[in-house]
């Protein structure tokens, strides 16, 4: 009795000891997780970025943190520093991969320093999502996000303003204006010269185009002299924030017994967005930069997944038209604001007649 006891006890132990060491008995591995329950894995998407180029590129950069809670997945943000050179984002995209990334988005800053490193990451099964540029990889060309078509933005707007124009009396001839900073981004001077080419294939005047330096009031300046110098612009066309809000700010400063310019152009903000509510623009392109970020992670996980996407994914930038006639007296807030009105000074007598241009 006391024998089998002894060998109990032994039995015992051993299995304790196997328990410890790992269900197998021989202490190699411990279990895995029960047969049917799949093992979860975070994706990890790479955003490789240049160093300029875009003004949008520091709210990409912002945005993408923030897709790593939105997608519940790791984000890896490589961006060259001022001065690198473009090759050193073919060091990013190897590092990124060999530590591990599911897919990589990478807006090349010289396609051509990234083209070999990028034919290498495909040939190795990890999908490349290619942001705004092009890059010439041998091959089918890998999925690009980009924005909506500048050309047929640029053709909406200008149908919006001239429309506007004619129910405010002027003609579809112009002239109009241009309206950007004078440090433009690649996309704005892309912009510009669509609007550009489509206004003058309508027959419209277009005058050179009006750069500013500066914030709010060197805005405001700026198209000031010009408006002196050309007193009869029918059009103008802001292409960022500053000039959008410059550019009405001004227009409120005018004689509103009379006729006044009609204005059209690209902004983000919400608050200069009310111009068009208001019925003080034509029409104002919502062009807000995160989106295209949201829009590519969404794509790079599809990719991951093994998803089927399409060469080309545009990023939404919708158009809000003025639906109604311009209301006297009816403004947005911001345009009743003391200090806004203080600043606007009238830059010609807006009721002079339209030149004969024929």
């Amino acid at each position: 009795m006391r024998f089998w006891t002894r060998r109990g006890r032994f039995g015992w132990s051993l299995m304790l000891a196997a328990a410890a060491l790992g269900c197998d008995g021989v202490g190699s591995t411990p279990p895995g997780p029960p047969r049917g329950v799949p093992v979860t894995v975070t994706p990890k998407v790479a955003l490789i970025l240049p160093a300029g180029g875009l003004d949008e590129l520091d709210v990409w950069e912002a945005t993408a943190r923030r897709e790593q809670v939105r997608t519940k997945t790791l984000i890896d943000i490589r961006r060259l520093s001022p001065g690198d050179p473009p090759e050193k984002q073919a060091e990013f995209l190897r590092s990124a991969v060999d530590e591990g990334a599911s897919a990589v988005i990478v807006m090349a800053a010289e396609p051509k320093a990234v083209v070999k490193v990028l034919e290498e990451i495909r040939a190795e099964g990890i999908p490349v999502l290619l942001l705004d540029r092009d890059v010439p990889l041998s091959g089918t060309p890998p999925p690009r996000v980009t924005y909506a078509s500048d050309r047929e933005t640029a053709r909406t707007l200008v149908d919006l303003s001239l429309a506007r124009a004619l129910s405010d009396g002027f003609t579809t001839k112009g002239p109009a204006i241009i309206f950007s900073h004078a440090q433009s981004d690649d996309s704005t001077r892309i912009r510009m010269k669509a609007l550009r080419e489509e206004l003058e294939s309508r027959g419209a005047r277009v005058l050179p185009d009006v750069l500013y330096t500066g914030l709010m009031l060197e805005a405001q300046k700026t198209l000031q002299d010009v408006l002196v110098s050309a007193p009869h612009a029918a059009m103008v066309f802001a292409m960022d924030d500053m000039a959008v809000k410059a550019t009405a700010v001004l227009r409120h400063g005018l004689d509103r017994t009379q006729r006044r310019f009609v204005m059209a152009g690209y902004t983000h903000e919400k608050r200069t967005m009310e111009l068009v509510n208001y019925n003080l623009a034509a029409g104002l392109v919502d062009r807000k930069p995160s989106d295209i970020i949201h829009v590519a992670f969404d794509t790079a996980l599809a990719m991951s997944r093994g998803e089927t996407v399409p060469l080309l994914v545009e990023s939404p930038t919708p158009i809000n038209p003025s639906l109604t006639p311009e209301k006297e007296g009816v403004v947005p807030p911001f345009l009743s604001m003391p200090e806004m009105l203080k600043s606007a000074q009238p830059g010609r007598d807006s009721s002079m007649p339209v030149p004969d241009e024929s």
